[in-house]
């Protein structure tokens, strides 16, 4: 999918009910009021088991089997029924109406619909994941489907930055493997990342620079000298309870891991005026407070006018990570927007098969278009590709170039007196065809 059309809905508390409206989409404006279809605790419960998964898919609960934990199979028909529901609450009368009208309008303009999800009001909805919204009637979550987007819309008082660059496009790569911290496949991530922008690399379309034990001296350095559009980082993430609010781990200079507050990891990305795009594969990097909605490290880098940013809202396995990677890159590198690259990444994940972590990226995004190279997409494609598409080019121009004589000598053989000598001929070539 090349393009999107707009479909704003925003969710509110209204007293003891909640108000979904649509503010604006291809097909107009809609409101309803709804009952939010879970409890707190039972929300929380919900929240807790799709939080863990990364057990449920390694099967490190069988260290300590434990009868009454749920299993990957458990989870996954609970994240079908948890999004049907939701669902089903949200998207009713009017709103369903809209939506499903405003899906054609988008279909006929060969266009996907980019649900842009706000909360203005209630800053704790935001901590749901809409990503595993269900659509019963087409039988499909909205993030797999793949002409329909979710992303998470922030009001912000500053304009929102457009995602377009001229090449080539900087990449960092920042990697944090503290060794008093569980180990991860950093290396095989790298080396999928590395193998997807390779290609492009070496035609000097995409610049690719990899810090590895990453400090925030060597972060702030990097960005304070080069330009970069995209910085992905791997390593660990937390969410503070005790602060009340999201942290990435950065290592000191002996290795050890140093949480790094949202803040100022906020404060460190917003020295490069050239971000565009931020990809947070640490754990819980989407997270954030029920009473402020800018205190996960997702929202404050949001808040400092990046306009798109990636990150993980629960644990996700090394596997998940490194598909997701690979997949998204790839997608990325060939002119595809980021919630096209998106999709695809999550449809990787899906079909390893693991039908629980597509879901655990959420996308927030504030620019109008996603796609970092606009019109000049044609130069990112590889030679093999716009080979084939100026081989079909000169193709067609022969074709154009042989039906223009052809029928110049027709015409000049029938004004000539030739009329005659001409059908005989082709009764002819008629005849042993």
């Amino acid at each position: 999918m090349d393009k999107y059309l707009n479909f704003d809905l925003e969710i509110s508390k209204r007293n003891t009910q909640y108000q979904a409206r649509v503010i604006a989409s291809p097909n107009g404006e809609a409101r309803n009021r709804f009952d939010f279809p879970f409890a707190e605790q039972e929300l929380d419960q919900i929240v807790s088991d799709f939080s863990h998964t990364r057990s449920f898919i390694l099967n490190e609960s069988d260290l300590h089997p434990d009868k009454s934990k749920p299993s990957a199979n458990d989870i996954a028909y609970k994240i079908q029924r948890f999004g049907k529901t939701l669902f089903n609450a949200i998207f009713q009368q009017s709103i369903g109406e809209t939506y499903r009208e405003s899906k054609i309008t988008a279909q006929s303009q060969k266009a996907g619909l980019r649900i842009r999800l706000r909360f203005p009001e209630n800053p704790e909805l935001i901590n749901i994941p809409w990503e595993f919204l269900f659509d019963q009637r087409t039988h499909s979550f909205l993030t797999l489907s793949g002409n329909t987007s979710i992303v998470r819309y922030m009001e912000l008082s500053i304009g929102a930055k457009s995602m377009q660059i001229k090449p080539p496009l900087h990449v960092l790569v920042v990697i944090s493997d503290p060794k008093n911290y569980p180990p991860l496949n950093v290396a095989k991530e790298r080396e999928k990342i590395q193998q997807a922008l390779t290609p492009l690399e070496q035609k000097q379309r995409i610049t690719l620079e990899v810090i590895e034990h990453a400090t925030l001296q060597k972060i702030t350095q990097s960005i304070s000298q080069h330009p970069c559009h995209i910085i992905h980082f791997i390593g660990h993430g937390d969410f503070s309870k005790e602060r009340n609010e999201g942290v990435i781990i950065f290592e000191d200079d002996e290795g050890n891991g140093v949480p790094v507050s949202s803040q100022r990891v906020a404060a460190i990305i917003e020295g490069s005026q050239s971000s565009r795009l931020i990809v947070l594969n640490a754990c819980e990097g989407g997270v954030t407070s029920t009473e402020n909605i800018f205190s996960g490290v997702a929202q404050s880098v949001v808040k400092k006018g990046v306009p798109a940013v990636l990150a993980m809202q629960y644990v996700i396995t090394d596997k998940s990570a490194i598909v997701f990677s690979e997949t998204f890159y790839n997608a990325l590198s060939h002119g595809s927007p980021v919630d096209t690259s998106l999709t695809l990444a999550r449809l990787a994940i899906y079909n390893q098969p693991n039908e629980i972590e597509f879901g655990t990226a959420a996308l927030y995004m504030r620019a109008q278009s996603g796609r970092l190279f606009g019109k000049d997409k044609k130069i990112f494609e590889p030679d093999s590709e716009k080979t084939t598409l100026e081989n079909k080019k000169e193709k067609r121009s022969h074709r154009m170039t042989l039906a223009i004589v052809t029928t110049l000598l027709l015409v000049l053989l029938m004004t000539s007196g030739f009329a005659t000598v001409l059908y005989h001929l082709l009764e002819i070539f008629i005849k042993r065809g």
